[in-house]
Order: C-alpha cells, then structure tokens, then sequence
C-alpha cells in the first residue's frame, strides 16, 4: 500500500519555508485504572450506597478517584517498512519512544478490535534489529579461585541445581551477567533463556538456588540478583537483600550446591568474583514504560515514512508483549514526541527530522467546525505561521526540564496557584492533584451542590453552564477551560433530590504529584500548541476562528455597556458566562472611546495589544467553544457595569449580538 503523504505546503508570511503538514483524527479511548484497585466514596454515601450531595467536603472526607474517563486521543497515519506498511499511531508528547505490535506478538493480538494493524517485521527488507553488548563472565569462589559456578550436567531441566567445580571455562560455567551493583537477572550464556533461580521465591536460609526459565526476561524477583561494584564480593539476592549466594558447608568439593543464607559480611563462603571472559552482541530487548503499563520487544530500525517525508533507520520497538491497559486500542502504537533524555531505544524521533533537514517544531493546530473538532500537525519553522493561527496570541513557556514537556504557570477558578504543568498529547484528560479536584468542584458548584456516585463528581447539567471557568495562565497569557468542556452527558438521571435532571460528570482524573498537572487532549484541543526542540519551551496560540470577534460599546441606564458579535459556534459561551466576573484582561483597538459617556463604536480586535481609555475593568473576550484568550493586564479589578439592551444594529447571517457581563453582586 503507497503512503498517504501530504504534499509540503507553503507558510503564509515572510517566510517561504515549506512546513510539512498531516492531517489528525480522534478515536474515543476507554479509560483505565491508575492504580490501587476501587476506591470508595465512604462519607458521600448513605447507607444503602446511593450519592449523597457533594456539597462542601473536606479533604478526610474524600476518597479521590483513579480513574480516566472517556474522551479523545489524538491519532496519525505512518508508514514503516520496505514495502511500506500502514500503522495508525497515537502522537505522544509524554514519551520519547515510537514502538508498534509485532504480527507474532500472540498478547497483543487477543487485545486486539477490529481494524488493528500488526507490523509483519519479517516482511520489510529495511528492518535491522539492533544488538546491546552483553559480558559473559565466570563467576569464581573468591577463597578458592579455582571452583567456580557451574549448571549442573549442562542440563536445562528447570529445578536444575547450580553448584561448585573446578573451573574450565566450558558452557556449562559462563554466564550473562548484571552489571556490577546494579540488579538483574544471571543468565545462563550458553541458553539466555535459562536463569538462576530462587525456588518458590523462599528467603529461607539453605534454600537451595536452581535453573529456571526466565520469567518476564529475568525480571521476576526470583531471578534478580546484585554483584558488587567492587568485582569482589557477596551476590545479593535483589529482593531481599540480606539474603547471599552461600556454598553449602563452606566445601569445595566438586558438586557442593550453592544455596540461599543470611549474608555475613565477609563470609567466605558469600564472596565471589565475576572474571570477564569475553563480550557478546545479542538482540537488544528493550523496555517502554508508561503511566498505564509497559511493552517490551525487539530494538530495531527501519525507514519511516510520515507527513510526507522519508527516514531512514527510524528507531523503533517491535512489541512481542504488552503488559498494557486499556486493554482494546483502536490505535495500532505510540509515536513519541518527548525530548531525548527518557529514551528506551536511542535517538528519538524528533532527532532524525533534524538530520534530514527539518526544523523539529510541532505545532497540533485545532479547528473547530460542526462536525466537530479537526486536529491538523504542522511541522518545521513556519509551522506557526500558518493563516489559521491569530500570530498577535502566540506565547512561549520555557520547558528546561530533561525527558518531558514540563512548565510552570498558575491555575484557579477566583485565585489562582502556581503550580508545575506537564502537556501531554497522549492523554485523554486534564490529570489535577486530589487537593486542587476538591478546591474547583467546591469553587464552581452550585448552592444546591453536586453528586459523587462510584468515583464519580455529578453535577445538573442544566448548572454546568453557569459554572464559573477553570483559568489557567502561561507567561503573559490567560486561559479559560469553560465548565461545558470540563463536563460530559451521561444519560443518567441525577436521582434524589434532583429527580429526573440530566447529570453531566466531570472529566478529571487524579494524579499523585500534590503540585503537578497534566495537561491532556480536553485541554488541547482548544488552542493551538507547539512543542519547540531546539529552544526547549512549549508555545500556545489561538486558533482565527477563536481569536477575531467583534465588540460594541453603548451608552446604558447603568453604564457603558459591553456587546459583541460572534459566530454561532461560539453562542454556547454566552450561556456559560453570562453573569460570570473572569479575571481576563484584554486591550482593544479600531476605535476611539471616552472613558465617560461613551459613544456608540464598533470595535475589532484580534488580542493585539494596543491602548484604549476604557476604565480599567477585566474585560472577558469569549472565543471558540469554551477557551478565552487575551493578553494578560489588570487581574483583580471590578467595573461596576451593568449589561441592558440589545445591540442597535442587526446581526449577519449566523451571528448575534451577546452582551457580556461584569461581576456578579458581592464577588469583587
């Protein structure tokens, strides 16, 4: 099958440079457990287990839930592979590493939905496995130099006994081994699949050690053991620790089983010395890990092909088994966008556009239409240049930390807190520690409060719109996540004394940082967000369609009153914030209006930073499906307007006039 590329398109601006373009979708993802089993609600209940009302909770009160809901990861079209095969992956900002399921892998296979794609790795002509040297060592009786380790017989029979004899350097005494004071598994060199073994994984003393089968790679704890850093020196059992590699009765006849005992210091009977006899190259097996489990399989390289260019020798990780929830995916693997210091395999993917002479900028560019929300990737210096992005809202976070896209910024409803952000494109939601879950719900709320039922935060749908928004604020920009886009229907019944309402559930998950965030696709699909390699900083920007809107300030009973005129897209905002005080500053420009008595004038903007003498009152531009952007000015002032009248010219087609609250009685 050819790939379906993109042809390189050219920015608009200055600059001529082609960015490269690639067209995204969005597939629904099940959630996951994060951990710990089900957690209870044991407060919120009564006694017959049905939701209490949420209303002001403490933190002992709050049992705080693990679980992702439902929502969108973000997707894209590769092609790996001599003759080149299609795999549908998901583009990750949280790890580094690109990896697809084997044709063999037999787990990944029974996880498998419709649709899924397999990579048929014998197939492709280009592929070639990479290989990680391996010391093979004779492990020596440090008081009797001349007995070593040795696999009784050469017998794989598993329960097999490891013992002492004199040393011959044969296959039967040569072993792959951890490197010093580092813990991993002792594998027979002449069978790797064969490793020393504590039976029934028994600490007790003169249990004797075996051959075993390697269990997930040496990594069961039975088969993991440390040397010393020194060469010389006890062979610990890694979990647990006080526990050595013994020769039984200190003997040295040939024969003597070696066995499990309390470590002695310097027994001899526990010291050994790993002698280096030669190295190996041998297939390299790597580990991903992720929040949600791990994958483990072959290292390799291949040619790559993606958004329209070829690469040659992408690394990449050929699954043979996933240890991995969710357990259906409809995507086939994971593209990593991180930067290189958490990598698995070697040079990220980000390093190979580089060497073929593309500028490693990614910019996820959002557009929002009736069918729904269309995510577009825009790679390489003009990526940000492109007409459908408002230039005047581009801002940039530094992201010095090594391996993840983390920065620092502010969040809140009516006071915001610093705290530290990782953005993460492979996350379906917008991951809050347990306290900061419980101070927004308690924020935006309504009087007569909201529902927990199973780990889940309920509230009316019908309140969600007048839920104040969740500000986020980045550099000199402010950001609002509206409520409607924080809350999903469930086609539930809120029940009890909130009868047959509709409930929409909140969705947050929990993380375990107490000041970390994740910001994941419920957030980004809002704005546009760049992810910069080479300056190390992540960049945010709104989309035109969210970015130009028109305002009108007219003469009212109470005041100057405030009115725009926008696209019927955005009128589901004017439900959700009328009334609503928003700390969002924002300057305007185009017109000329007195700060007393102010005359009818028709304004534009497109959140450029211009001055205006309007009194000094945080001014709230409402753009798009639920996110505000403006420059940052005045944060903590109240104007008292008050908002009258309608708009004294008529609306075009598919528009109308919404007037724009200030604060609400009581809450300057």
């Amino acid at each position: 099958m050819a790939p379906a590329a993109c042809a390189p398109l050219l920015a608009a601006g200055n600059n001529d440079r082609p960015w490269l373009r690639m067209p995204l979708r969005k597939v629904l993802v099940h959630g996951a457990s994060r951990g710990g089993g089900p957690t209870r609600w044991p407060s919120l209940a009564d006694d017959n287990g049905r939701p209490t009302e949420f209303a002001r909770i403490s933190e002992t009160e709050l049992d705080l839930p693990q679980e992702t809901p439902m929502d969108m990861a973000i997707m894209g079209d590769i092609h790996v592979g001599t003759p080149p095969q299609h795999m549908t992956v998901i583009l990750d900002s949280g790890s580094p590493d690109l990896w697809l399921p084997a044709a063999d892998c037999a787990m990944c296979h029974k996880r498998a939905v419709p649709g899924n794609r397999f990579f048929e790795w014998a197939r492709s002509s280009s592929l070639q496995t990479m290989r990680s040297r391996a010391d093979v060592d004779t492990l020596r009786w440090a008081a009797h130099p001349d007995s070593c380790l040795d696999v009784a017989g050469g017998s794989l029979t598993n329960g097999n006994k490891l013992q002492l004899w004199a040393c011959a350097r044969g296959a039967n005494q040569l072993f792959l081994t951890p490197k010093p004071g580092r813990a991993g598994p002792i594998r027979w060199a002449a069978h790797p699949e064969k490793c020393v073994d504590v039976p029934r994984g028994s600490a007790e003393n003169g249990n004797g050690v075996q051959l075993w089968d390697c269990v997930d790679r040496g990594r069961s704890r039975n088969q993991l053991f440390r040397l010393s850093e020194t060469g010389t020196g006890p062979i610990r059992w890694a979990a647990h620790p006080g526990k050595c590699l013994d020769v039984t009765d200190g003997s040295v006849a040939d024969g003597t089983p070696l066995q499990l005992w309390d470590c002695g210091g310097a027994a001899a009977n526990q010291r050994f010395r790993a002698e280096h006899v030669r190295s190996i190259n041998e297939t390299a097996v790597r580990d991903i890990y992720f929040g949600t489990g791990r994958v483990e399989g072959i290292a390799a390289t291949d040619t790559m092909r993606f958004a329209g260019i070829q690469l040659e020798r992408q690394r990449l990780l050929v699954v043979e088994k996933e240890v991995f929830s969710p357990p259906a995916h409809v995507w086939d693997g994971i593209l990593g966008l991180a930067k290189t210091e958490y990598s698995s395999i070697g040079a990220p993917f980000f390093t190979r556009l580089r060497d073929v002479g593309v500028a490693p900028l990614f910019v996820f560019v959002p557009t929002h239409t009736q069918s729904g929300t269309h995510v577009e990737l825009r790679i390489g210096n003009s990526a940000l240049r492109s007409p459908e992005i408002a230039q005047s809202t581009i801002t940039w976070v530094p992201s010095k930390e090594r391996g993840l896209w983390y920065i620092n910024g502010s969040v809140g409803v009516r006071q915001r807190s610093k705290r530290r952000f990782l953005v993460d494109t492979g996350t379906t939601v917008i991951v809050m520690p347990p306290g900061d879950l419980r101070a927004y719900v308690d924020a935006v709320q309504p009087r007569r409060g909201c529902l927990v039922e199973r780990r889940r935060v309920l509230c009316a749908c019908s309140d969600v719109p007048s839920m104040m928004p969740l500000m986020f604020e980045f550099g000199n920009v402010t950001m609002a996540l509206g409520a409607l886009d924080l809350f999903q229907p469930t086609k539930k019944a809120m029940g009890g004394s909130f009868g047959a309402e509709p409930a929409c559930e909140l969705q947050v998950s929990v993380g375990e940082e107490p000041e970390g965030w994740l910001l994941g696709d419920n957030f980004l699909r809002k704005v546009a967000v760049a992810f910069d390699y080479e300056q190390r900083r992540v960049g945010f920007a709104a989309p035109v369609e969210q970015s130009s809107l028109e305002l009108r300030v007219v003469n009212g009973p109470g005041g100057p009153v405030v009115q725009t005129r926008m696209s019927r897209h955005a009128t589901v905002m004017k439900r959700q914030w009328r009334g609503t005080l928003v700390h969002l500053s924002a300057q305007l420009r185009g017109g000329d209006v007195a700060a007393k008595g102010v005359q009818s004038a028709l304004l534009r903007t497109s959140l450029r930073a211009a001055t205006v003498a309007l009194p000094p009152f945080p001014l709230l531009l409402v753009v798009g499906a639920g996110v505000a952007f403006a420059v940052a000015w005045r944060r903590s002032l109240c104007w008292g307007a008050t908002v009258v009248g309608a708009a004294a010219s008529s609306p075009g087609p598919g528009e109308e006039f919404v007037p724009l609250s200030m604060a609400r009685e009581g809450e300057c």
